[in-house]
């Protein structure tokens, strides 16, 4: 009996063994065949148009915010640009005659001749092809630009003999000396008889750049040391004279030099001599010289930096001195970038149709 019981209970616990097993496999298999809860109701298609967002309200609200931002951004950059850019603000702001504009040369040679030792004395070293520009291309816009200023010279002085004129700007470094020399060559080219004097005492930079070699100069001829013949440069191709400044050490007082009696006599030496008397000053903004030697000159040519010189700092310099500002014949710009003058000239300036003008001008020198 007790050994049917023991078989009993194996059989009953194989079974259980063997059910247990049975659902141990189930769920190792159900693990790894995952059972799907979706089911394809209908096949998918794609999409004719976007559903969101709408693709014309996205185009004009883009509009609307980008005419808005370039306005904005135009605004702000016309309120920032407060310097000389069109002929327009110097008669609406300065109520002055724009005398032309004259170009930014890029192709500047240095030349030989100044860094020789050998050779007259009295005979112009240009330093580079700058400075004789204007005779070097006659036929271009930067030397048509300097006949107008001569017209416009000859125009408001009528029939005076000499014509003292001073050639100012408001800050360094705005080309003034270089225009200044070139407008002195082209009226010696022209015939007439012409001398240029480098009046600025503080930095003689017209000296430096045609005259390196100089001994003595205007300094010599103020205190009467030298007769002013003898300090006098010639230009061989022009006929142009030119009085240098050799400031051999700093000039204590400038401003009572060239304002001295001294400085009106050497005028006057020269008014014998000469037609016109060119005279290169210094800038007007930081020092006193011209204000103080201004009732010397019959007339002034302004130098203005396209693209760099302030409006204001003109107007101020103007509104300080009446007498400079009546005797103040006309405005140019200097170093224009004419590939980029469209860009704010009004549609119907000279300056807009400047490329049409373009074959009445030549750089190349007429041989």
């Amino acid at each position: 009996m007790q050994l049917r019981e023991l078989e009993r209970e194996s059989e009953t616990y194989r079974n259980l063994y063997q059910s247990f097993m049975q659902r141990y496999q189930e769920a190792l298999q159900q693990q790894s065949f995952p059972i799907n809860e979706a089911r394809v109701i209908t096949v998918a298609t794609p999409p004719k148009a976007p559903s969101y967002p709408k693709r014309s309200l996205a185009l004009a609200l883009s509009l609307v915010f980008g005419a808005a931002a370039g306005c904005g951004l135009g605004a702000l950059r016309e309120y920032r640009d407060r310097v000389f850019r069109v002929a327009s603000q110097v008669r609406d702001e300065l109520a002055l005659e724009f005398l032309g504009m004259v170009q930014a040369v890029d192709a500047v040679v240095v030349l030989k001749e100044a860094a020789q030792e050998s050779g007259p004395a009295n005979v112009l070293r240009p330093a580079n092809s700058l400075q004789r520009y204007s005779i070097d291309h006659p036929l271009s816009s930067f030397s048509e630009t300097l006949r107008t200023a001569k017209v416009a010279l000859d125009l408001s002085l009528g029939d005076r003999r000499p014509r003292i004129v001073g050639v100012i700007s408001a800050l360094p470094n705005e080309g003034k000396s270089t225009v200044a020399k070139n407008l002195a060559s082209l009226l010696a080219h022209l015939g007439a008889r012409c001398i240029l004097i480098d009046a600025d005492l503080r930095n003689p930079g017209l000296t430096r750049g045609v005259a390196r070699h100089a001994e003595a100069g205007l300094i010599e001829a103020i205190r009467g040391e030298l007769p002013l013949q003898e300090l006098l440069l010639t230009e061989p191709d022009s006929g142009l004279s030119f009085l240098p400044a050799v400031v051999k050490k700093r000039v204590q007082h400038p401003s009572e030099v060239l304002s001295s009696a001294g400085m009106r006599s050497v005028l006057t030496e020269a008014s014998k001599s000469f037609d016109y008397i060119i005279v290169d000053l210094p800038p007007l903004g930081p020092i006193v010289d011209v204000r103080a030697a201004a009732s010397m000159f019959d007339a002034f040519l302004f130098i203005v930096e396209w693209g760099r010189t302030p409006r204001t700092v003109v107007q101020n310099i103007f509104g300080a001195d009446a007498a400079l500002y009546e005797k103040c014949v006309g405005v140019i710009f200097n170093k224009v970038n004419l590939n980029k003058i469209r860009l704010y000239e009004n549609y119907g300036s000279k300056y807009y149709y400047h490329n049409r003008y373009a074959k009445y001008y030549q750089k190349d020198k007429e041989t």
